[in-house]
């Protein structure tokens, strides 16, 4: 829960925001003030609900049915050790982004930090994952 806290200084208007100025720049209007919990208590209560455990669940379950089968087939072309044609890394690149944009937003932009990562990816897998730079539909708000 710790990588959301961001969310506590534009909706929260923490003391960090206001003495960086940060309401406008989080897109918030100043005079409106969303009452958040503080983000410990919000974890800890999403954690300790059934409904809060269902929700993770169903989550996980979520992004390991949409994952599974492309990092599967990351295994096998890693476990022939020979080659992998380009054709088919492109493949598994354009069915990784194409889970990525299904994940929603986070998960997008795991893509986009993957893409900049030429050293590690080959750059057919770059060249795909990029696209979720720029081509990606929006999400609903």
């Amino acid at each position: 829960c710790g990588c959301w806290s961001f969310l506590e200084l534009c909706l929260g208007g923490g003391s960090q925001a206001k003495a960086r100025g940060n309401s406008k720049a989080c897109g918030g209007d100043s005079s409106v003030r969303l009452q958040l919990p503080p983000l410990r208590e919000a974890c800890v209560a999403a954690r300790n609900s059934w409904r809060g455990r269902l929700t993770l669940a169903a989550r996980r379950w979520q992004v390991a049915r949409r994952l599974t089968p492309v990092l599967g087939r990351c295994v096998v072309d890693v476990a022939r050790r020979r080659e992998v044609p380009p054709a088919r890394a492109t493949e598994t690149a354009r069915r990784m982004r194409l889970a990525m944009e299904a994940l929603g937003p986070a998960f997008v932009k795991l893509g986009q930090c993957a893409a900049a990562r030429e050293d590690v990816l080959s750059t057919e897998v770059a060249a795909e994952l990029r696209k979720l730079c720029d081509q990606v539909p929006p999400f609903p708000t």
